[in-house]
């Protein structure tokens, strides 16, 4: 598994998030504007790093293949922060 997959870091998504960074936006900005965008961009991020990771692990036999444990621990850590990450979302409403 390469590391752009993994974390997410391809062009098409440095495109959007220059795109984002740079044009301007229509309308009146609510004050928790931005904010919503970082948790939707991050929310976004980890449930990718989550699907790379599971499509990853369904390749490995966990007995034999010694990378199996680490990338698991990954997986549980990703999960683990969108959960934590929604969660805050739902409290904040």
């Amino acid at each position: 598994m390469s590391g752009s997959d993994a974390e997410g870091g391809d062009e098409e998504d440095v495109q959007a998030l220059t795109a984002l960074a740079l044009e301007p936006l229509d309308g009146d900005l609510l004050p928790g504007y931005p904010e919503e965008v970082w948790v939707r961009l991050q929310e976004f991020l980890l449930r990718r790093r989550s699907a790379a990771l599971r499509r990853e692990l369904q390749k490995m036999n966990p007995v034999t293949d010694p990378r199996y444990d680490e990338m698991f621990e990954r997986l549980i850590a990703a999960d683990g922060e969108l959960r934590r990450l929604r969660e805050r979302g739902h409290d904040a409403a």
